[in-house]
């Protein structure tokens, strides 16, 4: 219409409503001063519109974050997660700022682990005007943030019995993992029974590192191992934070890590260049940046030092988390 009555009038190929109302009323215009007398509309050939996004499916691995204040980074959204519900998400979008605050998306490694978050999280959930179940996060400064789920309520009670089907798997799973794990850690404690006295000190090539929780370290070993003895027929490894760091040299470092929230139980890390696996580079590099704080994952040979310290006599470090200011409560 616009072509034939407003001298070939071309009309954008993107929408626009206050552009299409305008357009309307100058026709309108045009047929009343033209006494309503209505040239015949041909049709022409109009540019292509621009090929139309795909609608993308709604997850239900996703839960929605708004209302995000400046300075909030993916790995606070990531500690306020498993601080309040133990569940970590697989993925944390780019923050997309718009005005004064942001929105963002948690990506989980299942539905199940998306509704267990979105549940554990405290607070009532309440429907907003999307009909989205959400709640309210609230921030040290007492404003707050907004977490929904990206699935309406009607398809969660749909998929439910689904996710319980697949959760029950992963749960099974898990708990042969930790037979195999049981089983591998009682073969060490054997190994440990049978050893000679006094172990080589040069380092030799260790079996498959177990992993020991720090308690469960201490107790397993406090009373194995001998004085200023090292066994290097064996790996473990221990996950832990890091509460105190000790530079005896460039290439002698100590520190302390324990259990998190739980300084207690702790156990001394012995790193030094010539043991680690990474070479010397790796290691000046990795304890240049070791902050007290840092979540780490130390693999080595366990052992005590001369002062009858139960330690780890590290082959490889690594920084699973560093130290960032944390905006939540």
């Amino acid at each position: 219409v616009a072509r034939t009555v407003l001298d070939g009038m071309e009309m954008p190929s993107i929408h626009d409503s206050v552009n299409d109302a305008r357009v309307a009323m100058d026709c309108c215009i045009f047929y009343k001063d033209a006494e309503y007398e209505v040239p015949r509309v041909l049709k022409t050939p109009r540019n292509k519109a621009p090929e139309r996004r795909k609608k993308t499916t709604k997850s239900d691995k996703l839960l929605v974050v708004h209302r995000l204040p400046a300075g909030v980074l993916p790995e606070h959204l990531t500690e306020m997660l498993l601080s309040n519900t133990f569940v970590s998400p697989t993925n944390v979008a780019d923050i997309v700022i718009a005005g004064n605050f942001g929105k963002t998306t948690l990506e989980f490694h299942s539905s199940a682990h998306a509704t267990l978050a979105f549940e554990t999280l405290p607070g009532k959930a309440l429907l907003d005007v999307g009909g989205y179940s959400s709640k309210k996060v609230f921030l040290r400064n007492g404003s707050y943030v907004r977490i929904r789920m990206n699935i309406s309520p009607g398809q969660v009670a749909a998929r439910k019995e689904a996710n319980d089907s697949e959760l029950s798997k992963e749960v099974d799973t898990a708990v042969d993992q930790e037979r195999e794990t049981a089983a591998a850690k009682h073969d060490v404690l054997e190994q440990l029974k049978k050893r000679a006295p006094k172990s080589s000190k040069k380092a030799a090539a260790a079996p498959n590192a177990v992993p020991y929780g720090i308690s469960e370290y201490i107790q397993a070993f406090q009373s194995q191992i001998q004085t200023g003895d090292r066994v290097t027929t064996m790996s473990v490894t221990l996950t832990g934070e890091i509460t105190s760091i000790r530079c005896v040299s460039k290439q002698l470092f100590f520190y302390d890590v324990c259990e998190k929230d739980d300084d207690t139980a702790k156990v001394q890390i012995m790193s030094d260049a010539k043991s680690y696996r990474g070479g010397e580079a790796e290691f000046s590099r990795l304890h240049q940046s070791m902050r007290v704080g840092n979540v780490v994952s130390v693999s080595g040979n366990p052992g005590k030092s001369k002062k009858d310290t139960l330690s780890v006599f590290a082959t490889s470090v690594t920084v699973l988390d560093t130290v960032t200011k944390n905006v939540f409560r």
